[in-house]
């Protein structure tokens, strides 16, 4: 998981996006059980994780690559943000067309809570010097 953390990081720093939401994004598509987020084929092989691409990707991309799925889902994410003007709500529910109504507020729902889960555990922080003793040059 650390690669991928550090994939994920690095393609949201790309695409402006707070990476918290990206991981975020994999684990409501793609968690199962304790499974924090999959990869490889799902339901039965239409889509892809860990951003459930839909097999119809492979049209353009190989999905199948944890990589390359992870930077089409977070630019897919980012286009669909802006798209939307920062609307969150709106862009989710143009990248999951499968849910509707309430299952569908459950879905952003979670997506929103597995973002503050993830902001707080610091998956994403920089790392800092507090309460280590810093050099200076005199």
């Amino acid at each position: 998981m650390q690669e991928w953390y550090a994939f994920v990081k690095e393609t949201a720093k790309e695409y402006k996006i707070d990476p918290n939401l990206c991981a975020a994004l994999a684990a409501g598509e793609s968690g199962y059980g304790d499974q924090e987020v999959r990869f490889g084929p799902v339901c039965d092989g239409k889509y892809y994780a860990p951003y459930n691409l839909h097999y119809s990707a492979f049209k353009k991309w190989n999905i199948a690559n944890w990589k390359v799925n992870t930077k089409v889902g977070i630019w897919r994410l980012s286009e669909l943000l802006k798209s939307h003007n920062g609307n969150l709500h709106a862009a989710l529910q143009h990248y999951n067309t499968d849910d509707k109504g309430e299952k569908y507020d459950g879905y952003v729902a979670n997506i929103k809570k597995l973002q503050r889960q993830y902001k707080k555990r610091r998956v994403f922080a920089e790392p800092s010097n507090n309460g280590r003793c810093q050099m200076t040059m005199r």
